[in-house]
């Protein structure tokens, strides 16, 4: 249970999300629908909070985390690849006890198959728009995604 969650930014999260979140905290979840114009301003909205969602345009880095003593879980509100792709100073955060996820994996498959059923829809003459005059079967052809992660 955290005492103050802080949503630092416009998270993207749905209502339904900020009512199961609020079960977690103590106070009313404090909601900022724009991003922080500054380093101070960001330190501003998060100061005396144990928990602080972001989203990836708002970057927390050793001097913000250094300023807020109280944070004990960031939560990024976006996809995290890897330390050194992040918006928030992973290693700072660590050194301080502090845990931060991010979402991994985010939408992968579903990026893949919305890709597929695009492609046979215009493909197959489908809603609005056709590439060609006639529909073009699908019979011998090959369709795929190339790459190495699950959208490829």
């Amino acid at each position: 249970m955290f005492n103050q969650i802080v949503c630092a930014d416009n998270v993207g999260l749905e209502a339904w999300a900020f009512e199961e979140l609020q079960k977690h905290s103590k106070q009313p979840i404090l909601r900022f629908d724009h991003d922080p114009q500054s380093k101070d301003e960001l330190m501003e909205r998060i100061q005396g909070a144990d928990c602080v969602l972001v989203s990836w345009r708002t970057r927390i880095d050793d001097e913000v985390i250094a300023k807020s003593p109280a944070i004990r879980y960031i939560g990024m509100c976006c996809s995290l690849y890897d330390e050194r792709s992040a918006n928030v100073d992973i290693p700072a955060a660590r050194a301080r006890g502090i845990e931060v996820r991010g979402v991994r994996d985010y939408g992968d498959e579903g990026v893949a198959e919305f890709t597929l059923s695009e492609l046979i829809r215009l493909l197959k003459g489908l809603g609005p728009h056709q590439w060609q005059s006639e529909p073009i079967e699908l019979q011998q052809r090959k369709l795929g995604i190339i790459g190495m992660g699950a959208t490829g």
